[in-house]
């Protein structure tokens, strides 16, 4: 996919409802582009770039055809299931995620786009708009890591993963794509939506390192299959 092909641009946005909306609505949203940040859906094709803009590029994960993860992707769940321990619960928010994700966002200190807490979550984001998921990896007692995972009927969809810098070297944040895919294609669901990349290289290329991954095309406004990179 081009960078600068000719494409309508779309910067669209809406609050979350103030009730629950069905998991069948919420697969329609993410299958047309959308994404539950905070107590919006938005969608948009493109981004301030150092060259003007740069092309977004919704990804997804088809799990429906079976699982296929790469030998460096094998050894990281064999090497770090042996040493991190995973609980899976509703999202559950308390003070030492907070100081968690505090000490994750200073590798962004001075970026203008530094996130913050509640650009990813809601108060209510165990049911609201629907259910979700944190996966929370302990080594020994000590929280390590955050990730947190929204559900629909045929899809899910990563809404945001922090980490201790200390444990940098363990991959943890991909580390944790990983189980939720497994979460995935336990529960029977057909996709698995990480959020957008873009059509240059940049930090979000990790997230293309996937077999059986898809692209969503902004001028047909369908999915298509996408190519794995191997660099990450």
């Amino acid at each position: 996919m081009e960078n600068r092909q000719k494409i309508e641009v779309v910067n669209d946005s809406f609050p979350i409802p103030e009730l629950p909306i069905s998991l069948e609505m919420f697969d329609n949203l993410l299958a047309k582009g959308w994404r539950l940040l905070g107590d919006e859906f938005v969608r948009h094709s493109v981004v301030p770039g150092k060259n003007g803009y740069d092309l977004t590029v919704p990804l997804r994960v088809r799990l429906a055809d079976g699982i296929r993860f790469s030998k460096s992707q094998r050894q990281l769940l064999a090497k770090n299931s042996s040493r991190f321990r995973c609980e899976i619960n509703r999202i559950r928010l308390s003070e030492e995620k907070f100081q968690l994700f505090q000490l994750h966002a200073q590798r962004f200190a001075g970026d203008p786009n530094q996130p913050k807490f509640w650009d990813f979550l809601n108060e209510c984001s165990d049911e609201f708009p629907v259910p979700g998921l944190e996966f929370d990896l302990f080594d020994g007692s000590r929280l390590v890591a955050c990730s947190f995972l929204h559900l629909g009927s045929l899809g899910i969809s990563a809404t945001y993963c922090f980490h201790d810098p200390e444990y940098h070297k363990h991959s943890l944040g991909i580390y944790s794509m990983l189980l939720e895919i497994l979460y995935g294609v336990h529960t029977g669901r057909q996709f698995y939506y990480p959020g957008y990349a873009y059509a240059v290289p940049s930090r979000m290329d990790y997230k293309k390192n996937f077999y059986n991954l898809e692209q969503y095309d902004w001028r047909t406004l369908h999915w298509w299959p996408a190519e794995r990179n191997f660099r990450q």
